[in-house]
C-alpha cells in the first residue's frame, strides 16, 4: 500500500506541518495580548524551523545526532524566559528528537526532565493559569509520542521495503551464477565435442562421410540442448527465501498511542471548559458524554488494526461522530468544537478512500476556520494558522497510525513472493541473453554442418572448408557461452557485423557492409553497443534459419543524431505463415520480440517490415543514458512479424 517515499511524505509532513501550526500559535498569543515586540517574535520563528529541520535530520539520520538534540534542547527552553507566554508548546519535537536518539532505558526518563523543565519555565515567565499549563504539557506529550511513532513507522516501512530488495539482489544473484553454470555444464560438453570432432576430421588426410554426418549430429544436438537447458531451469522450482524477519510490536505501539491520543483529547476537551469561566453542571455533563463518545467512535473505526481492514459499520459510526460536534459546539462554542473537529479529521482520514479522501484536506483546513471565526468574535487569522497547522498534523498522525503498521505488515509479508517474481524475472533474461547470443553462432554450426554432409564425397575441399567453419562457429559459442551473465566479450555492432559478414558469406549469401560515422563521433555506451550488437546478431540468425537469401545489406551508423542507427536489408524472405511452421517446428519464440523488449528498455525503437520477399529491419539506439533522446516511432511488429526475417 506504502512505499518508503509515501511513508516519509507523512513523517516529514507531520513534523512541518506542527512547525506551521505552533508557529501560528506563538503569533495569534502575541498579536492578540502583545506581549513582545516583532523582532524577538521573528527570531522565535526562525527557532522553530530550526527545530523542524533538525527533527527532519534526525528522522532521516543524516548529521550528529548528539548534536542536533542538544541544539533541539536549547532552541526549546532558551526561548522562554525571552518570549514568556508567547512561545508555544514546542516541547513535542524535541521529546520525539529523544526518544528517537537516546536509549530506550533513558529516553523516558530524559523526555520527562525536558518537557518538566518547559513546563517550570514557561509557569515562571508567563504565571499562566493552571488549564492552560495543564494543557501545554498534554499537547507536548502528546505530539512527542505521535512524532516517534510515526517517524518509526516511516523507517520500519524502508526497512522493510530494502529489506525485500536485498532478498531479491542475492536470490538473482545466486540464479545467474547457477543458471550460467547449468548451461555451461549441459552445453558446454557438447561444444567442445563439436571442437574435438572437427579438429580431428581436420588434421585428416581425407573427410569419411560417416565423420561428417556424425559431426552433423552432434551439432543439432548441441543446438538442442541449449533449447532444452533454458526449459529445464525454467521447471526448476523457485528458491524458497530463508530468514524471515519476525513481526514487530509495531501494531502494538500505534495502538497505544492512538488511544493516548484519544485520552489526551478528552482531556484538553474538559480542560478547555475551564476557559469558559464557570460551566455549569449541565455543560460538564454534556461535555463528557459527547466527549467519551466521540472518543469511543473514534477508537472503533480509527485505530489500527492487525491485517488493515475496515471495521463493518464505519460510515455509520463516522457519521455518528461528525453530529457529536453539534452538541459539542453549542455546549461549548469553539472551546469544545476545536478539539472535536481535529479529533473528527483525523477519524475521517483513516477511513475515507479516493476520491473523497482528496477532497478532506481543503474541507477540513477551510471550513474549521470558517467554523471557529463564526463561534468566536475573537478569532484571528493567526488563531486559523495554528488550527489549521493542527488539523493537518492530526490528520497525518492518525493516517499514518492506522496504515502504516498494516503496510509493514504486507511488505514483511510478500517478500517471498517478490524475491521469487525477481528470481522469475531473472531466469526469463537467462533465456533471452541465451536466444540472442548463441543463436546465431549455434544455427551457422547447424547450417554449415549440413552443408558439408551434403557437399560429401562429390565436393571434399568445399566439405573441409564447412568443418572449418563449424568449429569456428563452435569455438564463438563456447565464448560467448562464457560470457552470458558476466560480459566478458564485450558486444558491438561492428563486431557482429564482422562475424555475420563471414558466417553468411559461408553460406553462399552476397554481403555488403557500409558504416557511417558522425562528424563529431560520440563514444556510445556500452549498454547501447551491447544492445546494438544482439540486435545485429539476432537479425542474422534469423536470415540463416528463416530465409532463402541471396544477398545482405548491413548499413551501420555511429555518433548519427547522438544515436546508432541499424538499417539490414535481405531479399528472400519466407511469407508469414511460412516463418510461422519453421518457428513452431524448431521452437524458437525469441526472435524480434526480444529485440524490441530490450531496445526499448534502453529508450530506442526498432522497427520491422516485409514487402514482397524483401525483409528490412531499423533500429535506433540512443549512444547515452536510456530515453535521454528518446524518438518516437510506431513499430510495425505485429503478429507474426516479431519472428520472422
Amino acid at each position: 500500500m506504502f512505499s518508503p517515499r509515501v511513508a516519509w511524505t507523512l513523517a516529514l509532513g507531520c513534523v512541518a506541518w506542527h512547525g506551521f501550526a505552533r508557529t501560528g500559535q506563538m503569533l495569534d498569543v502575541a498579536t492578540t495580548y502583545s506581549v513582545e515586540p516583532m523582532p524577538l517574535l521573528v527570531v522565535g520563528a526562525a527557532v522553530i524551523v530550526g527545530l523542524v529541520a533538525a527533527q527532519g535530520f534526525l528522522a532521516i539520520e543524516r548529521g550528529p545526532p548528539g548534536l542536533l538534540l542538544a541544539a533541539m534542547m536549547a532552541g526549546t527552553l532558551v526561548p522562554v524566559p525571552l518570549l514568556g507566554g508567547a512561545w508555544p508548546s514546542i516541547g513535542g519535537l524535541v521529546g520525539a528528537a529523544t526518544l528517537l536518539t537516546v536509549r530506550p532505558r533513558w529516553s523516558p526518563a530524559l523526555v520527562a526532565v525536558v518537557l518538566g523543565a518547559d513546563a517550570l519555565l514557561y509557569w515562571q515567565f508567563s504565571q499562566a493559569a493552571g488549564a492552560i499549563l495543564g494543557h501545554r504539557v498534554l499537547m507536548n506529550v502528546n505530539v512527542a509520542l505521535a512524532l516517534f511513532v510515526v517517524i518509526r513507522l516511516a523507517r520500519l516501512v524502508q526497512q522493510a521495503h530494502e529489506a525485500r530488495l536485498a532478498a531479491a539482489q542475492t536470490l538473482v544473484e545466486l540464479e545467474k551464477q547457477s543458471s550460467a553454470q547449468w548451461l555451461r555444464s549441459a552445453l558446454g560438453s557438447r561444444l567442445a565435442d563439436v571442437v574435438a570432432a572437427t579438429r580431428r576430421m581436420s588434421a585428416a588426410s581425407t573427410i569419411v562421410p560417416d565423420d561428417v554426418t556424425h559431426l552433423a549430429r552432434t551439432a543439432h544436438c548441441a543446438a538442442e540442448t541449449a533449447r532444452q537447458a533454458v526449459d529445464a531451469r525454467g521447471r526448476v522450482h523457485l528458491p524458497r527465501l530463508i530468514g524471515e524477519s519476525a513481526p514487530g510490536n509495531d501494531h502494538a505501539l500505534s495502538w497505544a498511542v492512538s488511544v493516548f491520543i484519544t485520552v489526551v483529547f478528552v482531556a484538553v476537551a474538559l480542560l478547555n471548559l475551564l476557559w469558559l469561566g464557570d460551566p455549569t453542571a449541565t455543560t460538564w455533563v454534556v461535555a463528557t458524554l459527547v466527549s467519551l463518545s466521540a472518543a469511543a467512535l473514534h477508537l472503533y473505526h480509527g485505530g489500527p488494526r492487525p491485517e488493515g481492514e475496515a471495521p463493518r459499520w464505519w460510515p455509520w459510526t463516522l457519521t455518528a461522530q461528525a453530529l457529536l460536534v453539534i452538541p459539542a459546539a453549542r455546549a461549548g462554542g469553539e472551546a469544545l468544537f476545536l478539539p472535536h473537529i481535529v479529533l473528527l479529521a483525523g477519524s475521517a482520514a483513516t477511513r475515507l478512500h479516493a476520491p473523497w479522501l482528496w477532497f478532506l484536506p481543503p474541507v477540513a483546513l477551510t471550513g474549521a476556520p470558517v467554523m471557529a471565526a463564526w463561534l468566536s468574535p475573537s478569532w484571528s487569522g493567526w488563531a486559523s494558522a495554528n488550527l489549521v497547522g493542527g488539523l493537518a498534523t492530526m490528520m497525518i498522525v492518525l493516517f499514518a497510525l492506522c496504515h502504516l503498521p498494516s503496510a509493514a505488515a504486507l511488505l514483511r509479508r510478500t517478500r517471498a513472493a517478490f524475491t521469487q517474481t525477481a528470481v522469475a524475472a531473472e531466469r526469463s533474461n537467462f533465456a533471452r541473453d541465451v536466444h540472442d547470443l548463441l543463436g546465431l553462432h549455434l544455427a551457422a554450426m547447424v547450417l554449415n554442418a549440413e552443408l558439408a554432409v551434403r557437399a560429401g564425397v562429390e565436393d571434399p575441399g568445399g566439405s573441409r572448408e564447412r568443418v572449418d567453419t563449424v568449429r569456428r562457429c563452435a569455438q564463438r559459442a563456447l565464448l560467448d557461452l562464457r560470457s552470458i551473465h558476466d560480459h566478458a566479450v564485450p558486444v558491438t555492432a561492428e563486431r557482429e557485423i564482422a562475424e555475420a559478414a563471414s558466417v553468411l558469406r559461408a553460406a553462399g549469401i552476397h554481403v555488403t557492409v557500409e558504416v557511417l560515422r558522425g562528424a563529431v563521433p560520440q563514444r556510445p555506451s556500452r549498454q547501447a553497443e551491447q544492445v546494438a550488437g544482439i540486435v545485429v546478431r539476432e537479425a542474422s540468425t534469423n536470415i540463416v534459419r528463416h530465409s532463402q537469401a541471396g544477398l545482405c545489406r548491413f548499413r551501420l551508423g555511429i555518433g548519427t543524431g547522438a544515436a546508432i542507427e541499424l538499417d539490414i536489408i535481405n531479399d528472400g524472405a519466407r511469407t508469414a505463415e511460412e516463418t510461422l511452421d519453421a518457428t513452431r517446428a524448431t521452437g524458437d519464440r525469441g526472435g524480434l520480440g526480444n529485440l524490441a523488449a530490450r531496445v526499448d528498455e534502453v529508450g530506442g525503437w526498432l522497427t520491422a517490415a516485409r514487402t514482397q520477399g524483401t525483409f528490412r529491419l531499423t533500429a535506433w539506439i540512443p549512444t547515452d543514458s536510456p530515453g535521454a533522446h528518446r524518438v518516437l516511432r510506431t513499430p510495425v511488429l505485429n503478429g507474426c512479424d516479431r519472428l520472422t526475417t
